[in-house]
């Protein structure tokens, strides 16, 4: 507690006090108390608390200005939420690359400069033969510029991948000439066309975006025509141009 309370008074500094619930029962996760000469702060009690051990936060309270209390308790990987996040983290964060995974996190969190990095890095690993990876990835580059406001460069791995994606061939996993790798290309387009206020054009890649989901056989069309509705909602909603 005396540590938090020493960060009131300085505006760069915030406080916390974790107060944490352990329930040895639930938990399957090993953790030891310290004392005495097993801590290196001998007037302290700690508790040492193994690699990927999870706590769920229960509470967070503004205490005074600057000192915040937070609760968290102790739970395991068989929490049902957890569980429902990971599956939702999963489907969002997908690719056959450990590091084109790395650059979706990365994009969650903000960290599009390193995603960027990690991209053109991964792109120079790969073949030029592999053109539905080079897509994918040129894809990816162009959604980190644009969330940086580079509409310009987003427009140029956009229409890049599109490249390699025309004509697409017929070889893989029945993958067909109009593959969704396009419509999600073109429905990405239409978000960067909507930043510059270019409706003409966010209606044309939409429409381009749907026909292909509409033609597409394979599982995934429903949930890319789920995704492309709710891009073109938010749009007609937020920009009172949208009038047809």
């Amino acid at each position: 507690m005396y540590l938090a309370e020493s960060a009131q008074g300085n505006s760069t500094l915030v406080g916390i006090v974790f107060e944490m619930d352990i329930d040895g029962i639930v938990s399957t996760t090993p953790f030891a108390e310290l004392e005495d000469k097993d801590s290196r702060f001998t007037t302290e009690k700690e508790v040492l608390f193994s690699m990927h051990t999870i706590f769920r936060i229960d509470e967070i309270t503004e205490i005074t200005d600057g000192l915040w209390y937070v609760q968290l308790k102790l739970t395991n990987d068989q929490d049902k939420e957890l569980l429902c996040l990971n599956e939702k983290i999963r489907r969002e964060i997908r690719g056959n690359s450990p590091r084109y995974r790395l650059s979706h996190l990365l994009g969650k969190m903000g960290k599009f400069n390193d995603a960027t990095d990690v991209l053109l890095e991964l792109l120079n690993t790969i073949s030029e033969n592999d053109w539905i990876f080079r897509a994918a990835i040129d894809h990816q580059l162009g959604v980190m510029h644009r969330e940086r406001g580079e509409y310009d460069v987003a427009l140029l791995f956009y229409n890049a991948a599109l490249k390699y994606l025309h004509p697409l061939k017929i070889q893989e996993e029945n993958l067909l000439s109009d593959h969704l790798y396009k419509a999600y290309t073109y429905a990405s387009m239409a978000k960067v066309f909507y930043g510059l206020f270019d409706d003409e054009n966010v209606f044309e890649n939409l429409k381009f975006a749907f026909e292909i989901a509409l033609r597409d056989k394979t599982p995934a069309h429903k949930e890319a025509l789920e995704t492309f509705r709710e891009i073109a909602t938010y749009m007609i909603e937020n920009r009172d141009s949208f009038t047809r």
